[in-house]
C-alpha cells in the first residue's frame, strides 16, 4: 500500500503528453490547446478608426473654442463603417462626418461627439434670389392646386359640421342683432337710397358665380342648407322687416359702386370684429385641428418633397459649430491599437476559450494547429451490472459509474471509446483490453480490484504482460486501486462503488489527463476552508469525505455511504 503522493508520481512518470497535432477549423477550436504559437498576420484594428458618430478633423482648428466663441467647420464628407478614405484628405478649416468603426481620414487627428455639435447648411446668397423668383412663378400656383386638392370634399363636410355647431342660438341672434345694427346704422340710410337702383338682375347671377367658384358647390350647397335650417325663421323674418323699413326703394344702377364705397375697409374691420366674438373657442380649434390634418396628410408631404428638390443642388457648405478644444489623439483608436501585426496573441499549450476564438477571428485566422484529443478508453466490469434502458432484474443494478466516468472525461474535452459490460470472463475482458489499448491513450476501468473471487483485473493486468505500478492505496474511499503500463500507456482500475469510483478517479485520473492533454486547467485545485459541521466516523486511512464548499466554509451531508451517489449531487468539494 502506497501514498496518494507517491502513486499521483508513479502515474505521471507513466504517461506521456500527447504530441499528435492536427488544423482545427476556429469554429470548433474551444476549449481545444494551441500546439504552436499564433502570431497575428495583420494589425487589429487595421487602421486608425473613430470610436464614437461625431466629426473628425485637426485638433488645432479646435483652438480655443469655447461655448461662447465656437469654431465653424466645413464638413466636406460623411464617412461610414467599411467606407475606404484612402483618398480624402482634410484640410485645416474642414471636417468630416464619421460614423463609429469607420477609418479617420488623412489630416484629421480626433474625433468629437455628435452630441456635442450643431450642425448648420446655408443657403448662397445667389440662390436665394433664384428661388424666390422660382417661388413666385411656378411654386404658388402648385401650391393652390395642392391646397384645393387638400380641401376635399370630406374636409368641406367636417367644416360644415363644425360650423354648424359653432353657430349656436345665442350667436344666431347676436349675428342678427349685430348685423341688422350695422346695416342700419352705418349703410342703411345711404344704402336705402341706392339699393333699390343698383341690385340688378344681372349683379346678382354676377355675384353668385364668383361666391361658387371660389367654394365648390358641393360645400356651398351643404353650408347653405345647414346655415339655413340653423338661422331661424325668427331671424328672417325680423332681417326682413327691417331690410323693408330701411332698404325697400327703387334700385339704382349705380348700386356696385355706391355699395363698395360705403362697404369700406374700416367697415369689414368692425364687421369682423362684431363677427369673430361671437364664434366659441372650441369652433375655432377644431377649425384649426381638421386644417392641420388636411395640410399635414396632403399638403405638406408633397411641398417637402418639391422644396428639397429645390434646395438640393443649391445649398450652401454644411458645417458643423464646435464649442470646446480637443487635444491631439482624443476619441482617437490607433492602427494596432489591441494587436500589432506579429504580435504572439495565442501561445503553444495555451486553451482556447470563447473570448480568444474572438480574438483569432478578428485577425482573419480561419484554423489552428492543436494538440490532437486525449482517448480514453472505459471498461465498467461486473455481472450485477445493467445497462439503464433495460428491466432490472433481481440481484442487479444499474451501472451508473459508466456515465459517471464518461461525462467527466467529456468535461475535459476528451473522447471516451466504451467497451460494452462484460461478464466477469477474464479471457474475455484481456482479449477486449489489449484491442482497445492500441486505440487510447489511456484504459480506464471500473469494479474487481478487490480481493473477492471475482475480482479478476490484477490477474487481467498480469496476463496482458503489462508492469504494474501499484496495487492498493492509503485512502478512504476508494482503497483497492490497480495501476499498470503497457506500451508506454497507462491501465487504471478503479473502485467499483460509485463514490468510492468518483474520489478515484478527481485525485488520480484527473492529474494523468492533465498531462496528457496539456491542459493544467483540468487539474485538481487545493483551497482552505473552516469547516461547519461534524465528522464522527474514524479512519485508519486518509479519508475523502463529500461536501458543499461556500464563501471559505464546508459543511457535511448527512449520507457518506460509498455506495451513495444523491448526497454527492448535493455537493461540489471533496
Amino acid at each position: 500500500m502506497i501514498e496518494v503522493e507517491q502513486a499521483i508520481k508513479l502515474l505521471l512518470n507513466s504517461c506521456h503528453p500527447k504530441v499528435e497535432t492536427e488544423l482545427c477549423p476556429l469554429s470548433t477550436a474551444n476549449n481545444r490547446i494551441a500546439a504552436k504559437d499564433i502570431v497575428a498576420k495583420i494589425s487589429n484594428p487595421p487602421f486608425n478608426r473613430s470610436p464614437l458618430d461625431g466629426y473628425a478633423f485637426n485638433s488645432a482648428d479646435s483652438k480655443g473654442a469655447d461655448k461662447d466663441k465656437p469654431i465653424e467647420l466645413i464638413v466636406i464628407s460623411i464617412i461610414y463603417a467599411g467606407d475606404d478614405p484612402s483618398g480624402l484628405s482634410v484640410k485645416p478649416g474642414q471636417a468630416v462626418q464619421i460614423m463609429t468603426g469607420a477609418p479617420i481620414p488623412n489630416g484629421c487627428d480626433c474625433v468629437i461627439r455628435q452630441e456635442d455639435t450643431t450642425c448648420i447648411q446655408e443657403l448662397s446668397q445667389d440662390f436665394g434670389q433664384k428661388f424666390s423668383q422660382d417661388f413666385e412663378q411656378d411654386f404658388d400656383q402648385k401650391l393652390s392646386q395642392d391646397f384645393e386638392q387638400a380641401l376635399s370634399q370630406d374636409f368641406e363636410q367636417a367644416l360644415s359640421q363644425d360650423f354648424e355647431q359653432a353657430l349656436s342660438q345665442d350667436f344666431e341672434q347676436a349675428l342678427s342683432q349685430n348685423f341688422r345694427k350695422k346695416l342700419i346704422q352705418d349703410c342703411g340710410q345711404e344704402l336705402s337710397r341706392n339699393f333699390r337702383k343698383t341690385l340688378s338682375q344681372n349683379y346678382g347671377q354676377e355675384l353668385s358665380r364668383n361666391f361658387t367658384q371660389k367654394l365648390s358647390l358641393d360645400f356651398v350647397q351643404v353650408l347653405g342648407q345647414e346655415l339655413s335650417q340653423k338661422l331661424n325663421q325668427d331671424f328672417w323674418q325680423e332681417l326682413s322687416q327691417d331690410f323693408e323699413q330701411e332698404l325697400y326703394q327703387e334700385f339704382s344702377q349705380d348700386f356696385g359702386q355706391e355699395l363698395g364705397q360705403k362697404l369700406s375697409q374700416e367697415f369689414w374691420q368692425e364687421l369682423g370684429q362684431d363677427f369673430m366674438p361671437e364664434f366659441s373657442q372650441n369652433f375655432g380649434q377644431e377649425l384649426c385641428q381638421e386644417l392641420s390634418q388636411k395640410l399635414n396628410q396632403d399638403f405638406r408631404p408633397d411641398l417637402s418633397q418639391k422644396l428639397a428638390q429645390k434646395l438640393g443642388p443649391k445649398l450652401g457648405p454644411k458645417k458643423v459649430v464646435i464649442y470646446q478644444e480637443l487635444k491631439q489623439y482624443e476619441n482617437f483608436c490607433f492602427e494596432g491599437e489591441d494587436i500589432r501585426m506579429n504580435d504572439v496573441v495565442i501561445r503553444a499549450g495555451e486553451k482556447i476559450n470563447a473570448i480568444k476564438v474572438g480574438v483569432l477571428a478578428s485577425i482573419g485566422v480561419s484554423e489552428i494547429e492543436v494538440y490532437k484529443q486525449v482517448t480514453v478508453g472505459l471498461l465498467c466490469s461486473g455481472n450485477e451490472l445493467m445497462d439503464i434502458g433495460q428491466t432490472l432484474n433481481p440481484g442487479k443494478i444499474y451501472n451508473s459509474n459508466r456515465y459517471i466516468i464518461e461525462e467527466r472525461l467529456k468535461d475535459f474535452g476528451l473522447k471516451v471509446i466504451i467497451l460494452d459490460n462484460i461478464i466477469d470472463n477474464p479471457a474475455q475482458i484481456c482479449e477486449n483490453l489489449l484491442k482497445l489499448i492500441k486505440k487510447v491513450d489511456i484504459i480506464v476501468t471500473t469494479g474487481g480490484v478487490s480481493v473477492g473471487k471475482r475480482d479478476f483485473m490484477p490477474m487481467i493486468f498480469q496476463k496482458m504482460l503489462a508492469t504494474k505500478l501499484f496495487w492498493k492505496i492509503n485512502m478512504q474511499p476508494g482503497t483497492p486501486v490497480l495501476a499498470a503500463s503497457l506500451d508506454n500507456k497507462v491501465l487504471l482500475g478503479l473502485s467499483g462503488n460509485p463514490f468510492a469510483c468518483l474520489v478515484n478517479f478527481e485525485i488520480l485520473v484527473r492529474p494523468m489527463i492533465a498531462k496528457l492533454a496539456h491542459d493544467e486547467t483540468i487539474s485538481t485545485q487545493k483551497a482552505t476552508a473552516i469547516l461547519d459541521s461534524t465528522f464522527s466516523k474514524k479512519s485508519v486511512r486518509r479519508r475523502y469525505i463529500r461536501a458543499k464548499y461556500e464563501n471559505g466554509r464546508v459543511t457535511l451531508p448527512e449520507n457518506h455511504s460509498s455506495g451513495s451517489l444523491y448526497s454527492m449531487s448535493l455537493c461540489n468539494v471533496l
